[in-house]
């Protein structure tokens, strides 16, 4: 049983700090920490910048935990990711015919059900399995080898990627060719997948991710020298926005604020150090 990543520990952390819902309400224990006292003396022009400021972190923190609450505002920002759009058959068939055609089909990671105990053993979750099957589904379509990637940093018995091609074979009755089973993120995921890639002369690849991840795993991807046709699955649903309920508070749209702000917030942190 391996260790829990110290990296991927500190990483949690701090998006648990800074993004809803737990930053808007820091946010609003700031402003109520700094608003003055009645029985210590202040001088009134310190009375008044800090009463403001306080006023200022509980409105911004207040306003920010309603509005990251709403299924309108979790559409909007969702819109913001879906940069590629779905392959049709057709479309497979057209990249197929091109004269570097991609090479392999990439499946990255999406987490880990541990120890489920159904199976008596740790298990791929629904994302990771959405990712498979879809993968799986294109390489049917192609004929091409699959590269699954994904390591353990919930200290699994199993990587991600090797639960994947255990998935693979027991559940799909299809082979999986290369497993990169040491990162811990997406960036990583690129950087090791790649190398694996390149030692077998592949410079082209479908990568098949979720629609929300595929902008930030391709940049990570191509930044890695690799062409990327982006194969993207699992599209969010978009009738939620369209009916009156889309502007009353949901936990739901708040998870899916919160999944859509570490993406960007990936996608920055990759493109300013690229």
């Amino acid at each position: 049983m391996s260790e829990i990543s110290l990296l991927f520990l500190l990483k949690a952390l701090l998006k648990s700090l800074c993004l809803p819902p737990l930053g808007p309400i820091l946010l609003v224990l700031l402003g109520a920490m700094i608003w003055p006292r009645r029985h210590k003396k202040i001088s009134f022009p310190v009375r008044t910048v800090r009463k403001r400021a306080a006023l200022f972190c509980m409105a911004l923190g207040g306003l920010t935990f309603l509005s990251l609450s709403l299924p309108i505002t979790a559409h909007l920002l969702t819109q913001t990711l879906l940069s590629h759009p779905p392959l049709s058959p057709s479309d497979v068939r057209a990249q197929m015919a091109l004269a570097t055609a991609p090479q392999a089909i990439v499946v990255l990671g999406g987490g880990l059900r541990k120890e489920a105990p159904e199976y008596g053993r740790d298990q791929i979750n629904s994302v990771s399995l959405m990712r498979l099957q879809y993968g799986i589904f294109l390489a049917h379509q192609t004929h091409l080898p699959l590269l699954v990637s994904g390591g353990k940093p919930l200290a699994s018995t199993r990587s991600e990627a090797e639960t994947m091609a255990l998935a693979a074979q027991e559940m799909f009755h299809h082979p999986v060719r290369w497993i990169e089973d040491r990162s811990e993120n997406s960036y990583e995921n690129a950087v090791l997948s790649s190398q694996i890639l390149k030692d077998q002369g592949v410079s082209h690849i479908f990568l098949v991710t979720h629609a929300l991840h595929m902008r930030r795993a391709a940049l990570a991807f191509r930044q890695q020298g690799l062409k990327v046709t982006a194969a993207p699955t699992a599209f969010p649903d978009k009738n939620t926005a369209q009916t009156l309920l889309a502007y009353f508070p949901s936990a739901t749209a708040m998870a899916q604020c919160r999944k859509v702000l570490t993406h960007w917030l990936g996608i920055s942190v990759y493109s300013v150090f690229s």
